[in-house]
């Protein structure tokens, strides 16, 4: 009787380490929010949509140890341009985005 305790006991501990390590490890991202993710002092990517990193070996960069990435990019009429902020480096932060003037070449004169 001991030893299914014992048992029991060892696999509630598997199911409490396996949902905590999964709540630790998903990161909601989307448009709205973008994490770089490095595995052995290397960039490996970025995180995009949802995800849980099942990897111990894959980083997450935020605060100050991510990268200041910008990019330029325009609205679904291709009218307007916005340089974009990635990726987030707070942890409820909103993308950034600056109005850009441009032309009808698609060159961006200055974002403001």
């Amino acid at each position: 009787m001991e030893i299914v305790a014992i048992a029991g006991v060892v696999l509630l501990a598997l199911i409490l380490f396996f949902l905590v390590y999964r709540a630790m490890r998903t990161y909601d991202a989307g448009a709205h929010k973008t994490f770089i993710t490095t595995k052995g002092g290397e960039y490996y990517g970025a995180i995009r949509a949802p995800t849980i990193l099942w990897n111990p070996m894959v980083k997450v960069l935020r605060e100050k140890n991510a990268p200041d990435i910008s990019i330029i990019t325009n609205d679904a009429t291709g009218t307007e341009y916005f340089e974009k902020s990635l990726p987030e480096t707070g942890t409820d932060a909103k993308s950034s985005l600056k109005k850009c003037i441009g032309f009808e070449w698609n060159s961006v004169l200055a974002c403001a």
